[in-house]
């Protein structure tokens, strides 16, 4: 949308008249939606919606020139970017935070000395590797979407996947 006929929405919204809104947001919508199916948390939606409101009123609109051109825009745009980015490094910290809980994922350990075995070679890998292999096997992350929560690319997701195959490998079989 020009900012010619975008400016004077904010401005309008800002004001309180809410007729206004659904017009600026059909113009992100899809961004917006397109980010939180991403996240893959249930109020991703909710919370980039709510940021994309208190962008609107906190945005310096005079910065921006009432012309043809489509800056504030992309201006937008780049922002819900930034905030996109931001809740995946926090849904990584929280999915970092959650994994010390691996025990109960592999809750029957003590019962057999098999799974004994697999917890102490479980045990060995490092907090990226285990991380990993939890979210793949336990939470059915594909290796795309850890890579985004872990800030990693989809291969070096796959490097660090097939390190702990192999050191659970070892030591399992001796």
């Amino acid at each position: 949308m020009k900012n010619f006929l975008l400016k004077p929405f904010i401005e309008q919204f800002r004001k309180g008249d809410m007729t206004t809104f659904p017009m600026v947001y059909a113009n992100f919508k899809k961004l917006i939606f397109f980010y939180a199916n991403h996240l893959r948390y249930e109020d991703a939606a909710a919370d980039i919606t709510l940021f994309f409101i208190e962008l609107l009123y906190v945005l310096n609109l005079s910065k921006f020139r009432s012309d043809d051109s489509e800056s504030l825009e992309r201006y937008i745009a780049v922002c819900l970017r930034n905030q996109y980015i931001s809740l995946v490094k926090k849904s990584a910290k929280r999915l970092q935070n959650l994994f010390p809980l691996y025990e109960e994922a592999i809750p029957f350990y003590e019962l057999y000395d098999e799974k004994i075995v697999l917890k102490e070679a479980f045990e060995k890998l490092s907090e990226k590797q285990k991380t990993v292999l939890l979210c793949k096997y336990i939470y059915g992350y594909n290796d795309n979407e850890i890579a985004q929560m872990m800030g990693n690319t989809r291969q070096t997701v796959n490097n660090i996947k097939n390190r702990a195959f192999e050191i659970l490998q070892k030591y399992v079989s001796g």
